[in-house]
C-alpha cells in the first residue's frame, strides 16, 4: 500500500519528462547535505550528496552515508556513485549506487532544497522512503 505515491510520483515524472533535450532543466551542482527516513525495516541515512558535474539534462556525483537503523546502535557506512538526470525546471530523477542495485531517487528541487522519495529493489520486499538534502555550496 506504500507504493502508491510512489507509483503517482513516477507516473508524474514520466508526463514531465516530455521537455527533451534543450528544454529547461534545474542546476543540481554542489554539495548537498542528504537525509533519508527508510520505512521499513525503520532507518534513518545521513551523510553527503555531491553532484560534481552537470552536462544538460545530465548529472553525476557521489553519495557518501551512514545508515542507523531501529534494531539497535548500528551506523553502517554506505558510499557509491550518483547518476541521474533533470527531468525538467525543478524535477531530478537519480539512482545512488549504495548497493549492485541503484537506490531511485524522485525528487523536486527548490532553490538549494530537494525533497522527494526512493526505492531500492530487495526481492520481493523493495526498501523505499523519503529523503530531503539542502544544497551547502555550490
Amino acid at each position: 500500500m506504500k507504493w502508491l505515491p510512489m507509483s503517482v510520483g513516477l507516473g508524474a515524472l514520466a508526463c514531465a519528462s516530455s521537455t527533451g533535450p534543450g528544454g529547461p532543466t534545474v542546476s543540481v551542482v554542489g554539495t548537498w547535505n542528504y537525509v533519508a527516513d527508510q520505512q521499513a525495516p525503520a532507518a534513518r541515512i545521513s551523510g553527503t550528496l555531491v553532484i560534481t558535474s552537470q552536462s544538460g539534462e545530465s548529472f553525476q556525483g557521489s553519495m557518501d552515508v551512514v545508515e542507523n537503523d531501529s534494531t539497535g546502535p548500528s551506523n553502517v557506512h554506505l558510499s557509491g556513485v550518483v547518476s541521474g538526470q533533470t527531468v525538467d525546471s525543478n524535477h531530478v530523477d537519480f539512482d545512488a549506487f549504495l548497493h549492485p542495485t541503484g537506490r531511485r531517487h524522485l525528487g523536486i528541487v527548490a532553490g538549494d532544497s530537494m525533497t522527494g522519495d526512493w526505492v531500492e529493489p530487495n526481492g520481493a520486499n523493495p526498501y523505499s522512503g523519503s529523503f530531503r538534502a539542502a544544497r551547502v555550496s555550490p
